[in-house]
Formats: C-alpha cells, structure tokens, sequence
C-alpha cells in the first residue's frame, strides 16, 4: 500500500500541477486512483468494521 500510495500521490500531483506541455491524465490512472482510494477505504473503514461484528458473533457463540 506505501509504494501505491507514492505513485498515486505523484500521478495525483502531476494532474493537478500540470507543466507546460505536459500530456494529460490517462484514464488508466485515473481508474488506478480511483482503484487504490476504493481499496484504501475498505483497508481504513471497512474491514475493521466486519471484523469487529465477526468478534461480536464468536463472543455470544461462546456464552
């Protein structure tokens, strides 16, 4: 995820900061981006999220 996450900040840095006669964004790393961000909340948000009621379920099937 930190080597992705490099990558994405500098496609991200180079499409908002464009240089004189740079090429435009590919939508391939557009898709990318948006891949990574999607992946990225679901590492963040949720997986702890279905990992915290998979915890709640083994607890009441072990009362």
């Amino acid at each position: 995820m930190k080597d992705w996450s490099d990558h994405v900040r500098e496609l991200g840095n180079d499409s908002a900061h464009p240089t004189p006669g740079q090429d435009p964004t590919k939508p391939q790393d557009a898709r990318d981006i948006v891949d990574f961000l999607n992946f990225l909340l679901e590492y963040l948000y949720s997986l702890p999220h279905q990992i915290q009621q998979y915890r709640t379920r083994q607890k009441k099937c072990l009362s």
